[in-house]
């Protein structure tokens, strides 16, 4: 095997790696019979609290009620349910504050009870620690102070006590009692500033040990392309050191709209290709790894692999989405250097649209002729000069490259940071008519949202923003389901069929909405993947968000 570019690393600063994936929770659906759109704002220190609003459309509804339940624990081990306030001047939006205890994977089951009977529904958020908080210079100069006026009030009071103290009452105070007073508040001071000292040491040892277990840290991920027969793969390595603590220790995984991992690609700096893959877990047995941490046994390796479209050569960013056992979801981010394709890829891509899903018929194709075959719901997009992203909020139609079908977003407006905006998008044909949306992967659509310096990187749905497969873990376990046990067995999950009705359940539309709140200002890409007639298109579409006046 030939390699035609090393592993290359890519390490996200905390700041950066806050947004990875979304900083807050959207749900868009139903609870029972009541529709309700709830937002979750996780806290950025463990333990901490969570505040969730929840917008019920409809009347009759007599309480609200959200639950926190953490993953391996259940209700049974969970607090009572809090009640959601309906807030002042709102006629259906409800709020409520949540402590969030333990760092890792929670569902918040929202129970809402009233005139059309009552629902529950679970929505995934995890809790992880991506921050500290600070001191005010003003309140620690004021603790300075205080503290100093409590160390020399403690030294003194220690000088009176061996003393003035002893004398007998009438009797003037002798060069002994002063002498021996002066020798305990020197002894004193000694004593306090040994007590202080150990008290800072135990404090870096404490902060030492929350950066290093609680806060949260991105997994260390490297991709690395390799040259098959007049095909390349794209291999990527998620690994720990073995001293990790829990946040960083790589557990199997659970398949998501019934994959491990879904991948997205990006190049970089001008955004105007767009891949969204779907790996497979691959076997290590023999393969030469770098760094040769791994190879020494350092690290303990899990690897994926996936065949590459006929992409153009460049320097990508590479985002992979993944749900673990527990529940908790993680984006994995890095960098790639892809070659340009193989004369024979181009030429067997030549007669399918190179910016298409790879498709069950053309997947088989390619088995007899590449090592690797890729997935039937791979998708790629390039821009071409017919279908440059659309400028939001001049025009909002993006040009799709096949037939002269157009992808519309619907009335925009001006978007805010923070600000919640449902993304509504739309297909037409030549003629401007609306068509059909059929499920893409059991999803009426799917959306990647990226700020173009990379700090911010969202997979959306119709339903939210939370993984579908925690969402259904947290299900399994309230009906009694359960995870085949093993290395390699745990990554296929066990529960009645009915658990998986998602992935049936998106029917044909015209219009597909996703719920979204650009977390911050700035200039953003959006890519929207929407399937009708058995082809995926994607629309691109810049965006500038307004910062919060």
């Amino acid at each position: 095997m030939k390699r035609l570019a090393a592993i290359l690393f890519f390490a996200l600063t905390l700041a950066a790696r806050a947004h990875i994936g979304s900083p807050n929770v959207f749900f868009d659906g139903k609870v029972g019979d009541y529709p309700v759109r709830v937002i979750i704002r996780p806290p950025i220190v463990v333990p901490g609290v969570a505040e969730i609003s929840i917008r019920v459309t409809g009347d009759g509804v007599r309480s609200v009620n959200a639950l926190p339940v953490f993953w391996n624990t259940g209700k049974k081990g969970s607090p009572p349910p809090d009640e959601a306030r309906l807030i002042r001047g709102e006629t259906n939006l409800y709020t409520a504050s949540l402590w969030l205890m333990r760092s890792g994977a929670y569902s918040v089951e929202v129970a809402i009870d009233g005139a059309h009977g009552s629902g529950k529904l679970n929505v995934p958020v995890d809790a992880v620690a991506t921050n500290t908080r600070g001191m005010s210079r003003p309140y620690a100069a004021m603790l300075i102070a205080l503290g100093l006026l409590l160390f020399a009030a403690a030294v003194r009071l220690v000088g009176a006590v061996f003393g003035q103290s002893l004398i007998p009452p009438g009797e003037a105070v002798g060069n002994a009692q002063r002498w021996r007073g002066r020798i305990a508040m020197a002894l004193a001071v000694l004593l306090f500033a040994a007590a202080l000292y150990g008290g800072r040491y135990w404090w870096k040892v404490e902060e030492r040990v929350y950066r290093e277990s609680v806060l949260f840290h991105p997994t260390d991920f490297s991709a690395a392309v390799s040259e098959r027969t007049n095909q390349a793969v794209l291999d990527l390595f998620a690994y720990d050191p073995e001293t990790a603590a829990w946040d960083k220790h790589w557990t199997p995984l659970m398949p998501d709209h019934g994959k491990l991992m879904h991948l997205f690609l990006v190049r970089e700096p001008d955004g105007e290709v767009f891949a969204h893959l779907h790996p497979v877990v691959r076997n290590l047995n023999g393969v030469t790894v770098n760094p040769p941490a791994l190879a020494e046994g350092k690290y303990t390796a899990y690897g994926f692999q996936t065949a590459l479209p006929p992409l153009p050569a460049g320097r990508y960013q590479v985002y992979a989405d993944v749900t673990h056992e527990t529940g908790l979801a993680e984006t994995l981010a890095g960098v790639a250097e892809l070659p340009a394709p193989s004369a024979k890829m181009l030429q067997f891509w030549s007669s399918n649209t190179m910016n298409d899903i790879c498709g069950g018929d053309i997947s088989q194709l390619a088995r007899g002729v590449f090592p690797l075959p890729p997935d039937p719901d791979d998708s790629w997009h390039i821009d071409m000069a017919t279908n440059k992203p659309a400028q939001i909020n001049g025009a909002n139609r993006s040009a799709l490259v096949s037939g002269g079908w157009k992808m519309t977003w619907l009335t925009p407006g001006e978007l805010t940071e923070n600000r919640e905006a449902p993304l509504r998008f739309q297909l037409t044909d030549t003629n401007g008519a609306p068509v059909l949306v059929e499920p893409y992967m059991g999803m009426s659509g799917h959306a990647v949202v990226r700020k173009n310096d990379g700090t911010v990187f969202a997979h959306i749905h119709p339903s939210g923003t939370f993984s579908m497969a925690a969402q259904e873990y947290f299900s399994r376990n309230e009906q009694g389901g359960r995870m085949k046990p093993g290395s390699n067995a745990s990554l296929v999950v066990e529960a009645p069929a009915a658990d998986h009705a998602h992935t049936n359940s998106a029917g044909t539309i015209s219009e597909v909405s996703f719920p979204y709140a650009f977390p911050n200002a700035g200039a953003y890409r959006l890519w929207v993947q929407l399937k009708s007639g058995g082809r995926v298109y994607t629309g691109a579409f810049d965006v500038e968000v307004k910062a919060a006046r």
